[in-house]
């Protein structure tokens, strides 16, 4: 079942886009949504405030939920998929070869709660500017601090607790209609180095095996510097940026309650043995509170999101600064 709060967030993150950038009629828009997910809820947020949306293209470096476009439970999201409105793309933001299909072809590109997953925001903001049509709008949402991204990396570093990361092994199997269905299959298997391995099989199937480790998201922490993210939008060519921080705070009670809200947050990711269960949740509520630097109760923290929209210029300034960074 989706997460109804979750699904609200993401609509007023469309709202905002909307009410930023003054969209209205999008029945001619191409909108690309960078890091889509699993659920795909800024993608269906689109849809439901813009129903009549020309193309939506949902984007995300992970293959595998491109599968589960098939599984969608949202019947306005699914009809959309079979009526090829909702298109979508296995590539990574920060490779420009596996963009290249859309270069210059994008109204306008949203990315909600997903920057703080990439390294290189930088080239990822570089790479959205290309991705765009003159004219053609950005709007960003993500995360520069949030202590609870630092405790996944935290405890699932600890020796001592990350052989009980659970490892579900899933396979799926990349068949030679389906690569040939999707021309940008090709670059991604020259990127996981298994194109020979491929081209071996007699160009038939391919089964690929993954693990939930791998797919549990890396965290890279923005800068805090008021306005780095603006002028890093206005060095690319993008005009009108807009900025703005918001600072979210968060109060457990007690220790009781803090931990069981940790608990909930991770479940799934570890299998911890009934007799170490003692002992590794004093370890989490320990590390979480030493990242927060709490000692006492209640037990409080901050998050830092970024909101950032900007509109790449005109035809001739986009062109000068094209021009200029190639």
């Amino acid at each position: 079942m989706d997460s109804d709060l979750t699904f609200g967030a993401a609509i007023n993150f469309v709202t905002k886009c909307k009410n930023e950038l003054k969209w209205e009629d999008l029945s001619k828009d191409t909108v690309m949504d960078v890091g889509c997910g699993y659920n795909f809820y800024c993608s269906r947020a689109i849809l439901h405030q813009f129903p009549n949306v020309g193309r939506l293209i949902a984007l995300d470096m992970h293959p595998s939920i491109i599968m589960k476009t098939r599984l969608a439970r949202d019947e306005m999201f699914k009809n959309k998929i079979i009526s090829n409105i909702v298109q979508y793309c296995a590539a990574d933001i920060e490779i420009r070869d596996s963009l290249q299909t859309y270069k210059g072809s994008i109204d306008k590109v949203v990315s909600r709660n997903v920057f703080h997953q990439i390294e290189n925001k930088e080239l990822a903001i570089e790479n959205i500017y290309h991705l765009l049509k003159p004219g053609g709008d950005a709007a960003l949402l993500f995360f520069l601090d949030n202590p609870i991204f630092t405790l996944y990396c935290k405890i699932m570093s600890m020796e001592k607790w990350s052989k009980y990361i659970t490892r579900f092994a899933g396979y799926w199997v990349l068949s030679h209609l389906y690569v040939q269905e999707m021309p940008e299959m090709h670059i991604w298997l020259k990127v996981w180095g298994l194109w020979q391995s491929y081209k071996s099989s007699g160009r038939k199937s391919l089964v690929l095996m993954t693990d939930t480790t791998k797919l549990i998201s890396p965290y890279f922490p923005g800068k805090l510097e008021k306005n780095y993210y603006k002028n890093v939008m206005q060095s690319v060519g993008f005009q009108e940026v807009r900025s703005e921080i918001i600072n979210i705070p968060l109060v457990y009670r007690n220790d009781e309650i803090c931990l069981s809200e940790l608990l909930q947050i991770i479940e799934g990711i570890f299998k911890i043995p009934g007799e170490r269960n003692v002992e590794f949740k004093c370890d989490l509520l320990e590390c979480f509170k030493n990242i927060i630097g709490s000692k006492s109760e209640p037990v409080c923290y901050t998050t830092v999101g970024l909101f950032l929209f900007a509109v790449k210029p005109s035809i001739n300034l986009a062109s000068e600064n094209e021009s200029e960074s190639s």
